[in-house]
């Protein structure tokens, strides 16, 4: 009994993981971006966390880039120049070239789908009028890098439904249960980046670019993620509001669909509507005249499978507002009394 108490401690220094790799012997991927170049080759920009700042400072990053004959082929060449070794599990955002499409983009995709280290949570951006390397390559405020500020912004303007976020294992969920799929879509000026509206692929196709709005309107006819705003409503030459949109009801008939709207004001506007009816009447027509127009596009651009409509022609909108204050939910004097 004692030989065997004196042989645990040295089993104890056996023990460990056979494929363990020391912290500083490893690059920590937070972010990639995919660009097609005009010799048909992949330009991958690899955004990765520096681990060689002193502990008392601020995190930082550093992007590498490498080209490759397939995407495969850039990433060997990347791992070459970080010099160690790549661990992708902390990977959180994928932004790919708008000007990838059809197999290439299915097989980008697929790509990291299939391996192993990678999250299916994995975000996903397109790059629209720009590349995937100057995303990476903007000035960030707040944010230790570009991909913590771009997931940051994802998920604070979620709520605008002014976007739409996809993460990677639901893009091919997407495009299985319809032909089409929305992908945000990230810009790039004087340096700094705006994530607003979508990229519309179908069958892998680029076939149209949707703005904030677009996607605001998509998510009140598909009830998708309900809420969201109505900026700068003008009631009357110098009189201008944002709504809140609280939820939106769909009915959806052969040739017609009708939206039902809970728009939440402020108090005064509330009160002041029920004397002119003003607000109801503003509202319901602009938001009928977004919901046809975007209809209209839909159709005539082929991206239509997105509304999960029956109608083969545009159905006619209808469009109805019911106007909630803010403090409506709340006792108020006069309910007391």
């Amino acid at each position: 009994m004692k030989k065997l108490l004196l042989c645990i401690p040295f089993l104890a220094l056996l023990c460990g993981c056979w494929d363990y790799n020391e912290p500083n012997m490893q690059e920590y991927v937070l972010g990639i971006g995919v660009d097609l170049t005009q010799d048909d080759t992949y330009l991958l920009t690899v955004e990765t966390a520096n681990l060689s700042t002193p502990p008392e400072s601020a995190a930082t990053s550093r992007t590498l880039s490498a080209e490759g004959v397939n995407l495969f082929d850039a990433i060997q060449n990347i791992s070459t120049r970080a010099g160690k070794k790549l661990y992708w599990g902390h990977l959180g955002l994928i932004v790919i070239d708008e000007k990838i499409t059809g197999a290439q983009l299915h097989a980008v995709l697929d790509l990291f789908n299939r391996t192993r280290e990678v999250y299916l949570n994995t975000a996903l951006l397109v790059a629209h009028n720009t590349s995937a390397q100057n995303v990476f390559q903007t000035e960030t405020t707040g944010a230790s890098s570009v991909s913590e500020h771009c997931l940051n912004i994802l998920e604070n303007r979620s709520s605008s439904r002014r976007l739409q976020n996809l993460e990677l294992w639901e893009y091919t969920r997407d495009l299985s249960e319809r032909d089409c799929v929305l992908l945000p879509k990230v810009t790039v000026s004087d340096q700094a980046l705006a994530i607003d509206g979508g990229v519309v692929y179908r069958e892998t196709d680029h076939v149209a670019s949707l703005t904030g709005d677009e996607v605001l309107a998509l998510s009140l006819l598909t009830e998708t993620d309900p809420g969201g705003f109505l900026a700068k409503v003008e009631l009357s030459p110098n009189h201008t509001v944002s709504l809140e949109i609280l939820s939106s009801h769909v009915s959806k008939e052969t040739d017609a669909v009708t939206v039902t709207l809970s728009i939440s004001v402020s108090a005064a506007n509330f009160y002041l509507d029920l004397e002119n009816n003003n607000i109801e009447t503003v509202v319901q027509d602009l938001v009928q005249k977004k919901l046809t127009a975007f209809i209209s596009r839909a159709y005539a651009e082929g991206f239509a499978s997105l509304l999960d409509f029956s109608s083969p022609t545009p159905p006619r909108v209808n469009v109805f507002v019911r106007l909630h204050h803010a403090g409506m939910y709340h006792d108020h004097p006069e309910d007391a009394a």
